[in-house]
């Protein structure tokens, strides 16, 4: 596994378990562990590098990913409720 950075990790403030879990409970969801542990210690921000690996339909893709999202008041391009609502 490619070692990845996570720049402006936390850029909008530190998410608590507590919000995590009102996150969750508000959309009836139950995220990954991987991406609760993600949101825990960075809260969003831009993976360096940028390029995701994956195979679909049996064929080796890649794609660019910008930003990864979190949960916080802050510009609505970078929240994953914004996305949610949408």
């Amino acid at each position: 596994m490619k070692s990845v950075e996570i720049n402006d990790a936390n850029k909008f403030g530190m998410l608590t378990v507590e919000k995590l879990e009102e996150f969750e409970q508000n959309y009836g969801i139950k995220l990954p562990d991987d991406y609760r542990s993600f949101l825990l210690n960075y809260n969003g921000g831009f993976p360096e590098p940028d390029i995701v690996d994956f195979v679909q339909y049996g064929e080796n893709q890649s794609d660019i990913v910008n930003y990864l999202c979190g949960i916080h008041n802050g510009e609505y391009w970078a929240s994953l409720e914004w996305y949610m609502q949408s």
